[in-house]
């Protein structure tokens, strides 16, 4: 005769069991995903006097990865050809590296990112909080976001038109004053193509690779336009000369 409440015992038995097989399964899925990453080989001429944040292989052009390395991006990353040419997004690109499952994660590592370089190279510190700036390391962001035209108010309110009225979003990278450009580059990681949403197949073969840095690159912090209105509103240097030479 069968006890009261034993199978519910051997019920809860098999459930643990089950969980545990999930688990392990999913570990052995990440440690595999990591050991078996092919060799990603850089498909631009390096410059010497160049530091290269950002890893580099990220910015080959799918044609130019072989049958393995893309295989590899599809099946750990979901990436196609058109979410790894920058033709449409890959959603979890802007997803901090913390919200990551563990096996993009380790996926991730695998390819040269850690936490801060996917959060810099991919994301470009767009899912992070407006608090998360205050913290300690992440100067730099907060000036670059606030050279933009960010305040806490407008990030927080994630409101479309205003960002564009208000901020240089919405702007060419040929039309950003230099401050904007060197914030984009030094501390969230954009380069021109980036910002303009250029496809991956348009890049130049000598282009100026996200993240990437003279060594002997000097950058100053200034302290940043309030917004494209006021810097447009603002008087030119000759012209300012110019009426102060008028009676």
């Amino acid at each position: 005769m069968t006890k009261p409440g034993s199978s519910s015992s051997v019920v809860g038995v098999l459930l643990l069991l089950s969980s545990l097989l999930i688990e392990f399964h999913l570990c052995a899925s990440e440690e595999q995903a990591c050991k078996t990453a092919p060799d990603f080989s850089p498909c631009r001429a390096l410059d010497k006097d160049t530091e290269y944040y950002c890893p580099t292989t990220r910015y080959c052009e799918w044609s130019e990865l072989g049958f393995r390395q893309r295989l590899y991006l599809m099946q750990n990353l979901a990436y196609t050809g058109f979410s790894w040419n920058y033709m449409v997004v890959a959603p979890w690109e802007y997803t901090w590296f913390g919200g990551l499952p563990l096996t993009m994660q380790c996926t991730l590592e695998e390819l040269g990112y850690d936490e801060d370089k996917h959060d810099c190279c991919n994301g470009h510190y767009e899912d992070y909080d407006w608090s998360d700036f205050s913290e300690e390391g992440y100067e730099d962001v907060l000036w670059a976001y606030k050279v933009i035209g960010y305040t806490q108010e407008l990030w927080e309110s994630g409101n479309k038109t205003a960002i564009e009225e208000e901020t240089w979003e919405d702007y060419w990278w040929y039309e950003l004053p230099e401050e904007v450009q060197m914030a984009n580059k030094y501390y969230l990681c954009t380069n021109r193509e980036i910002w303009d949403g250029v496809f991956l197949t348009s890049w130049e073969k000598d282009v100026e690779l996200p993240g990437s840095y003279h060594v002997n690159t000097t950058v100053i912090t200034v302290t940043p336009s309030a917004s494209p209105i006021m810097y447009q509103s603002m008087v030119p240097a000759e012209d300012e000369e110019e009426m102060l030479k008028a009676p």
